[in-house]
């Protein structure tokens, strides 16, 4: 559906007026781009002052929900190590006893091997929840917002050129 007027756009957003312009609908509304005139993306924008302060907003908050995951995820790994080394400790204290039987010393011995292979895969999972943060919040929204800002500069940009283009083979 090509947008032509404000309405339309109000209508497809769920708003009334552009107060009520939420930080998610700036998301929605910058995917809104490309099926709107751009006479009337230019004017919204232009009587919009505050796209750029939602946007700014939304990375700001982004860069919060990241840090916050980033911390917790911190010190849920540190706990785990944690756990692991002391579990490895009262393993090696065990091993040390001299009343324990050859299969009880095994036993023990399998049970820190055990808990010392949890380190590997605990890191590996750690990993990859900071790539996953990475790769998928961040990218999302300056997805997002760049987006916005294509389609702003990209769309008249390629309209100036097309109306250059039609200049030059008129000529």
């Amino acid at each position: 559906m090509k947008y032509k007027n404000e309405l339309q756009i109000k209508k497809a957003l769920g708003i009334e007026n552009w107060r009520n312009l939420s930080k998610d609908k700036v998301i929605r509304f910058a995917a809104l781009m490309p099926d709107m005139d751009k006479e009337v993306m230019l004017e919204i924008i232009k009587s919009f002052p505050e796209f750029t302060k939602y946007g700014n907003d939304l990375m700001e908050a982004l860069k919060e929900t990241i840090q916050k995951s980033i911390d917790k995820n911190s010190e849920d790994y540190q706990m785990g190590l944690a756990i692991i080394q002391e579990t490895q400790a009262i393993c090696k204290e065990q091993l040390n006893r001299t009343d324990l039987s050859d299969n009880e010393r095994v036993l023990i011995w399998n049970n820190l091997m055990e808990v010392t292979k949890i380190i590997p895969v605990m890191t590996k999972e750690n990993t990859k929840f900071y790539e996953f943060l990475n790769n998928k919040y961040f990218k999302a929204t300056t997805a997002a917002l760049g987006i916005a800002l294509v389609f702003i500069g990209g769309k008249v940009i390629m309209d100036q050129i097309s109306e250059q283009n039609l200049e030059d083979t008129t000529k």
